[in-house]
């Protein structure tokens, strides 16, 4: 079963708020890597999509975006007359390609192939593109450019068993391939597919003929002849009272940023020091780096928690005011009331926390981002289903506690089932009061994803603002409007 992105979900997803200015672009490279790993995705189906309609993009008839995560080594599938005949990966790299990362990915969709067969039905017929924000290096479009060749080479000297093996330890899909790789199936498969790929500059200069897409993605710059325009905007934005950067943080921050030493930024990965020199950095003792690691993990992780439990609280708020009422006047059953907090908290809660991981990770730690809306219904409905088939049939032994408190848990159950006669009739009505409850779980999703953490960052500075009286006042202003003992503005 493939999961594709809907037409609304895509609409959606391509309606970014930032868009990379482009130069001139109709003459050099469009800034593709700035756009985010998502947006490369969806700007890449668009431009094949568009080809595809106007008979450029002639070896497929349809092209399918899948929905981002999970996807198992492909971006979009490719079809002709309904049959997947390819499949394009999006890598979007500020760096060019290495030859491990090409092959890694390409070993790691076939390796998923051998595991479903219907990602690729021909093999001969079958096309694996790849779509770069950059280009490749050397030995990779040596391998690319020489694919057939290549890979024969690199079957006989190991490269294909040793990566593929390297693959199977990073992905647990692969679990059972660990103890033998599947190396002749693999090879089978490789010796008969075909390759292409697409550099920044090809996917510019298709892009450049579609104006639409371009201006979707990118806001255009066109640069004038004439140098005096640099003098002349800065002028013309000063008479106004504007500077070049209005954003007041940023100025602070760019303040305290732009004129360090390149000696005094130490970026650390999850971390970044400026100010501080790279030589403070070398006295610090292994224990003493380890404890100030400690001590940012600490705040992070103490965020994380409070984050998790403000939007578990704010859900408990939304069902009081959304959920409960379609109990009480009987719309919903309150059998199927209990949808709400499990799915709403695990559609939230794996995103209520820093990126401090890496992708494979984040997967494996957080499964839950992996799951559609439609499958995360359907394993939450599987569990009230099994547990109400319990319940029926007077089945208490998975009910936990003893005494008074096991008797008021079975009661507490029994109330919640009451009225319903049958697993059977369980299943009619919360498939009925799911149509009520999916919108409203949406569109409370949607409110509370505002309030989730957005590329979060802290600060931690000295008290200069005490002799800045506007930053003073800013201070003053956000600790009252964080203050519990008084109402929010303009409530």
């Amino acid at each position: 079963m493939r999961y594709e992105i809907t037409s609304k979900q895509l609409d959606e997803e391509s309606s970014i708020g930032y868009k990379p200015k482009a130069i001139d672009a109709s003459f050099q490279s469009l800034p593709l890597s700035m756009l985010s790993d998502r947006e490369f995705e969806i700007l890449c189906y668009k431009l094949i999509s568009r080809e595809i309609e106007s008979g450029i993009f002639t070896t497929s008839d349809k092209i399918a975006l899948m929905q981002g995560v999970g996807e198992r080594g492909r971006d979009c599938t490719l079809y002709l007359n309904n049959i997947s005949n390819g499949v394009v990966q999006c890598k979007k790299y500020s760096a060019k390609l290495t030859f491990p990362q090409v092959l890694k990915e390409l070993l790691k969709f076939f390796l998923h192939s051998i595991l479903d067969n219907s990602f690729v039905p021909a093999p001969k017929n079958f096309t694996y593109h790849i779509y770069a924000s950059n280009d490749c290096n050397e030995q990779s479009l040596k391998f690319i450019y020489g694919f057939h060749h290549e890979i024969e080479a690199h079957i006989k000297n190991g490269n294909i068993e040793k990566y593929a093996r390297d693959v199977c330890e990073e992905y647990e899909s692969f679990t059972n391939f660990r103890s033998a790789i599947p190396l002749e199936k693999l090879s089978t498969l490789l010796r008969s597919i075909n390759i292409e790929f697409s550099n920044g500059s090809d996917i510019s200069g298709r892009i450049s003929k579609h104006t639409d897409i371009l201006q979707e993605f990118f806001n255009i710059r066109t640069v004038i002849d004439n140098s005096e325009a640099a003098k002349i905007i800065r002028k013309e934005l000063e008479d106004h009272g504007l500077k070049l950067l209005t954003d007041e943080d940023l100025k602070i921050i760019q303040q305290r940023v732009g004129n360090q030493h390149p000696n005094k930024r130490v970026r650390l990965g999850f971390v970044d020091f400026f100010g501080f020199s790279t030589e403070f950095f070398r006295h610090l003792q292994p224990e003493e780096l380890k404890s100030l690691f400690k001590q940012v993990s600490d705040i992070q992780m103490t965020l994380n928690s409070s984050m998790l439990e403000f939007i578990e609280h704010q859900i408990d708020i939304m069902g009081i005011s959304h959920c409960r009422p379609l109990v009480t006047t009987n719309k919903i059953h309150r059998f199927s009331s209990q949808v709400w907090k499990p799915y709403l908290t695990r559609r939230l809660g794996f995103r209520c926390s820093f990126k401090c991981l890496p992708k494979p990770l984040v997967e494996k730690f957080f499964p839950d981002s992996l799951i559609s809306k439609e499958m995360l219904l359907k394993e939450i409905s599987g569990f009230l289903l099994e547990t109400a088939d319990k319940i029926f049939r007077r089945d208490y032994t998975d009910i936990c506690g003893e005494g008074d408190f096991l008797i008021l848990k079975i009661k507490v159950l029994e109330n919640i089932h009451g009225g319903i006669e049958s697993l059977e009739e369980a299943k009619k009505l919360l498939e009925r009061d799911l149509q009520i409850l999916i919108p409203i779980m949406e569109e409370v999703e949607s409110t509370l994803e505002a309030f989730l953490p957005s590329a979060p960052t802290i600060i931690i500075k000295e008290a200069d603002y005490f002799d800045d009286p506007a930053q003073f006042a800013q201070v003053i202003a956000d600790c009252e409007a964080i203050d519990r003992s008084k109402p929010p503005k303009g409530k």
